[in-house]
């Protein structure tokens, strides 16, 4: 609270800059340390609201890509769907007209871009803007203010021990530290020192727990042996790894799939529910709940769990925190592959045979010189274009297509 009212204070000050042009205020922070939650806790301050004309949220992640970012801006602010959607000039002009004169407020959330000439490329409407407008950005390498011009920022450190206990208590039981017993008091203190301070591994052993209240459950989680596994050998947060393997087997392979989405992609329940349809992982013997009943009732178990987060610029849409993505990823192993580049023409990848579930970014024409390697893989079950942007047209190859049809498994394209 005290770290949102800072902030707050500062966004609703005119006089940062003696020349009264664009501030830049930024919230630097570890993974998992919570600078998205508190960016958020301000984004949507009645203050905050009531000051700004325009408020603007985007997600950059490790893609600095100008285009992408500028396109998502205009959506936030306008919902403008451009069909030049590749003339940086022309998306920047329209950018300009919507901020001309008025104040406005954007978030640049998880923001990982040193390169001062692009952070320039990006920022050349923004000056259209009125005295007093704001940019928050959060970030984990401090480079990053520094090429942004940041006149002030805030840097989130670990929480203690204590406030990790809350935390964890809160997301388990619901109840304050002082309303449970003494025996599951004891445990609890010893999980959270586990945490190692960051918030959201507390939020996520908090909703493994909230489905085991005896304390031989908790005891048992204590002392599993995968806290010891060495960081050389996985880099993935233990916590995370933890309230990955106490999962059920089904709701296991439900997440695992997640694995396909780029970080920062945001999806809707519906999308989900229907790619888990399409694999059989919503298929129970003898029962008679709908399949979109127990998609439902996953996504919602993956959300209480902090797995899931609801977007900050969509309600209905939901997004996991790239360490959460990491995670994904690892749990996945070598069944499933997601190519993150859009471009990778060159970059030809040799996939396993028994690679089963593949993803790519959408790039404008998709064709063989991108996509041969994997129309070769027999075992192939999932083959899913992702799309970055609504702005963006794509093409798939005829002859990419033919070659896919006759793949024996596949079930998803």
């Amino acid at each position: 609270e005290k770290d949102k009212e800072e902030i707050v204070e500062l966004l609703l000050r005119d006089d940062l800059r003696p020349d009264n042009g664009l501030s830049v205020y930024s919230i630097h922070g570890l993974g998992g340390v919570g600078k998205t939650t508190l960016a958020q806790l301000v984004y949507n301050d009645d203050r905050v609201q009531r000051h700004f004309e325009i408020k603007a949220w985007t997600c950059v992640s490790e893609d600095f890509d100008v285009s992408r970012v500028t396109q998502s801006i205009l959506k936030s602010i306008a919902n403008d769907h451009s069909k030049n959607d590749d003339d940086l000039n022309l998306l920047q002009e329209k950018l300009k007209k919507q901020l001309s004169g008025k104040k406005f407020l954007l978030v640049l959330d998880d923001v990982w871009n040193e390169n001062y000439n692009s952070w320039c490329t990006l920022s050349c409407p923004f000056g259209a803007g009125a005295s007093g407008s704001k940019i928050v950005v959060t970030h984990r390498n401090q480079d990053v203010a520094a090429t942004m011009r940041a006149v002030s920022g805030k840097t989130l450190k670990e929480l203690s021990d204590d406030d990790c206990l809350r935390v964890l208590i809160q997301h388990s039981l619901g109840a304050g530290v002082f309303n449970i017993r003494q025996s599951l008091k004891e445990v609890a203190e010893k999980i959270a020192k586990k945490c190692k301070g960051l918030p959201l591994a507390a939020k996520t052993l908090g909703g493994l727990l909230s489905v085991k209240d005896d304390l031989n459950d908790w005891e048992f989680v204590l002392n599993t042996n995968l806290w010891d596994l060495q960081e050389d050998k996985c880099d993935i947060v233990p916590a995370l790894r933890v309230s990955y393997h106490f999962l059920p087997p089904q709701l296991k392979r439900c997440f695992a799939y997640c694995s396909l989405f780029p970080k920062d992609y945001e999806f809707q329940e519906e999308e989900i529910i229907l790619l888990w349809a399409a694999e059989g992982f919503l298929h129970q013997e003898n029962s008679g709940r709908k399949m979109e009943d127990l998609g439902r009732k996953f996504v919602r178990e993956l959300h209480s769990r902090s797995l899931f987060q609801q977007s900050s610029k969509d309600a209905s849409r939901f997004v996991m925190h790239d360490l959460i993505n990491d995670l994904a990823r690892w749990a996945a192993g070598e069944q499933y592959f997601r190519m993150e580049d859009t471009l990778a023409g060159e970059n030809r990848q040799k996939f396993s045979q028994s690679l089963h579930h593949f993803s790519y970014i959408r790039g404008r024409y998709d064709g063989d010189t991108r996509l041969e390697f994997i129309c070769d893989v027999q075992h192939l079950r999932t083959f899913l274009p992702v799309k970055l942007s609504d702005f963006d047209k794509n093409y798939l190859a005829w002859s990419v297509l033919q070659r896919l049809l006759n793949l024996p498994r596949l079930r998803v394209f």
